[in-house]
């Protein structure tokens, strides 16, 4: 018995200890000194030169303490894109995102220039970005796989190309098809986007250790034939068009997306890491500004 009432002892005295230490980490802060959240721009905009529009987001985040964090729309900022000596003045689009836009055409995007972003916010706050737009690299050869057949609903393909040696280099795949449907109600064409995904199942990929050499996507499904039903026939179709997309992006960009990725990958874990979206906008804002360059191949399938 002894024994047992020494345990019930020493359990008595770690649980008075534990309450003590507890208690004495807890301090009532008056609600004056707690850090209140601060309003700060967020700028995201992307440039390529096989865009038709530029294209800029610009809303303010909302306070986060003690509220649900938000964001509001910036409608009346000083937004402008230059280069050199030339510059081009961007308007605010009417909509839900807050998205300021300019004709390409009037300012067309070329490879190996470096574009600055300036946004003046309604306060007099500005801010500023600037991103390098990379060189395009071609597709070398689109690889289908040999195993697919005309009964198939899916099937996969791949692509290649030789990546510029002596450099660091970032890549995302992208890829839709377009496709008709035929009904008793009419034929509708429609797109779907092909689902590649790269190393661990990402979408972007680096030339990191590999420099120089034929780098390959992972396989991106599609649907060879369109099955069609009227008037109760069934019959199969071509798949119709396949557009393949190899983007050469700049760094920021694959930063900017690697952190997107993960955040949703975790997909509310409590256990997941934080993930902090890098920014490289200056003068108090957060966000993204960055470049891509980019080459298709477009194949009709028969």
């Amino acid at each position: 018995m002894l024994f047992f009432r020494l345990i019930g002892v020493c359990c008595s005295l770690l649980t008075g200890l534990v309450l003590i230490s507890c208690g004495s980490m807890v301090t009532n802060v008056p609600d004056a000194k707690v850090p209140q959240s601060v309003q700060k721009p967020v700028v995201v905009g992307f440039i390529s030169p096989q865009d038709s529009l530029l294209a800029v987001s610009i809303q303010l985040t909302d306070v986060v303490i003690g509220t649900a964090s938000s964001v509001s729309n910036v409608t009346n900022a000083v937004v402008t894109i230059s280069e050199n000596n030339r510059f081009v003045a961007l308007r605010y689009l009417d909509n839900s995102q807050g998205i300021y836009i300019a004709q390409a055409r009037n300012f067309p995007i070329e490879a190996g220039k470096t574009y600055t972003l300036r946004v003046t916010m309604p306060s007099g706050q500005t801010l500023a970005a600037s991103a390098s737009v990379p060189a395009a690299v071609p597709i070398q050869q689109v690889v289908f796989d040999s195993a697919q057949t005309t009964t198939t609903q899916t099937a996969s393909l791949s692509i290649k190309w030789t990546d510029p040696a002596g450099q660091p280099n970032y890549y995302r795949i992208k890829g839709d098809q377009v496709y008709s449907l035929t009904q008793p109600t009419g034929t509708y064409t429609a797109t779907i986007d092909l689902a590649f995904r790269n190393e661990n199942f990402r979408y972007l990929l680096t030339d990191a250790n590999r420099d120089g050499q034929t780098l390959t996507s992972s396989s991106g499904y599609y649907q060879p034939y369109t099955v069609n039903g009227t008037g109760g026939a069934v019959s199969r179709l071509p798949g119709n068009i396949l557009t393949l997309r190899l983007l050469t992006v700049d760094k920021m960009y694959y930063d900017y997306h690697s952190a997107l990725q993960q955040f949703s990958d975790a997909n509310g874990n409590p256990f997941a890491e934080p993930v902090l979206l890098p920014t490289n906008i200056a003068g108090g804002g957060i966000g993204c500004f960055a470049a891509y360059n980019q080459s298709l191949a477009r194949i009709v399938l028969k």
